[in-house]
């Protein structure tokens, strides 16, 4: 057996409070409604629902907003990486040139 403390007998009662209240048919009119409002929206195609498409947008502009990032990141690596190249060729070219001829 669990025994009572005062945490399990606050969660108890929170419990059937919770249930009380969503078990009601007040509770079944609200979740009809809500369910007939994002209805037409999906069974569009593609049709997400209302918080969905939402969430979604901001998602995929996040993602935008990343890549954007990544993108102008690499770039700037790209530079710096032909910058170097140059400079080491440059740096072998002055060696190769100072070796003696065989």
């Amino acid at each position: 057996m669990i025994p009572r403390t005062a945490s399990t007998r606050f969660n108890s009662w929170l419990a059937v409070k919770i249930t009380g209240g969503v078990g009601t048919m007040w509770c079944a009119y609200a979740f009809a409604v809500i369910a007939f409002i994002g209805l037409p929206v999906a069974l569009k195609p593609g049709g997400e629902g209302i918080i969905a498409a939402a969430s979604s947008d901001t998602r995929s502009e996040n993602t935008f907003k990343d890549a954007e990032a990544i993108l102008s990141e690499a770039l700037e690596i790209q530079k710096h990486l032909q910058a170097q190249d140059e400079e080491l060729i440059a740096a072998l070219k002055d060696a190769l040139s100072k070796v003696p001829a065989q």
